[in-house]
């Protein structure tokens, strides 16, 4: 156990694979949060970042988010842990199409859900915070009627229309590697602006719960993505794609945003009165 927390469920196989974990206690009734991350970008050094028996959300880009949340509001405090950890995705390290991570997290939101119902059944309100493509994959999610009611969805620096930095990977990395060795389709195709799997969300944003989309102004150094990329900063997410719901620009990069170590970083002050 780190951070806090401890899993309460794992499901490997049958094309879904995730860990959601728990913050105790649970209270009865109370509001549920859930953390969705983004990608883990050092992902191609499998067994670095993840032990299958802990978590710590700092490896996950959001530091002290949880422990912030939960500590000012006394919510249930969940994350979803999807199919960038080695063991359980068997191996695969992010390299699905993200439909099978949605449904994954339609899953999980059901479990958080029921491990926080009163004994009459009833479930307080549920809020899911997600980083980057993580984004997607919670759209992905609460547009389904599964998992209704979701009261609100906040974004930090997602690419709502599609991602920048997906196409640029497309074709520094993944386009040349395919052409030599056949691979199964990376997320980073789906994450494409224009791609199906994001004009497929898109179309259906009628049935999005109330979102707000944190998105970060200032480009990120290549030296911050850890992979070898032209050397001049690149922008991840440009503004104009975040903009699908109510949207707040913030001074940071794309992973400074979630890097929430404490109650002064702008993207908590905003999130917390989304709660308050």
């Amino acid at each position: 156990m780190t951070n806090g927390y401890v899993p309460i469920d794992e499901v490997a196989g049958q094309g879904k694979a995730y860990r959601l974990w728990r913050k105790p206690p649970i209270t009865a009734g109370n509001p549920i949060i859930i953390l969705v991350h983004g990608a883990v970008v050092p992902m191609l050094v499998p067994n670095v970042l993840h032990d299958p028996n802990t978590i710590n959300n700092e490896k996950y880009c959001f530091y002290q988010l949880d422990s912030l949340l939960y500590n000012d509001f006394h919510y249930n405090v969940f994350t979803f842990e999807y199919a960038d950890w080695p063991i359980l995705d068997r191996g695969s390290v992010n390299y699905h199409v993200l439909a099978p991570y949605g449904e994954s997290l339609i899953d999980a939101i059901g479990i958080a859900k029921e491990k926080s119902m009163t004994q009459g059944g009833t479930v307080g309100p549920v809020y899911v915070i997600a980083h980057s493509v993580g984004g997607l994959i919670a759209r992905y999610a609460v547009q389904d009627p599964r998992v209704r009611p979701i009261n609100k969805i906040i974004t930090l620096d997602t690419g709502h229309r599609g991602f920048e930095l997906a196409k640029i990977a497309d074709e520094i990395v993944v386009d040349p590697l395919k052409a030599l060795i056949p691979l199964p389709t990376p997320c980073s195709e789906d994450a494409a602006p224009n791609s199906d799997f994001v004009n497929a969300l898109n179309a259906g944003f009628a049935a999005c719960p109330p979102l707000v989309s944190l998105a970060a102004t200032q480009p990120i150094p290549p030296s911050g993505l850890g992979m070898e990329l032209p050397p001049i900063p690149i922008t991840v997410v440009d503004l104009e794609s975040s903009n699908m719901g109510q949207v707040h620009p913030l001074p940071y990069n794309h992973m400074s945003i979630a890097q929430i170590r404490d109650a002064s970083h702008g993207a908590y002050q905003i999130i917390r009165r989304c709660f308050g």
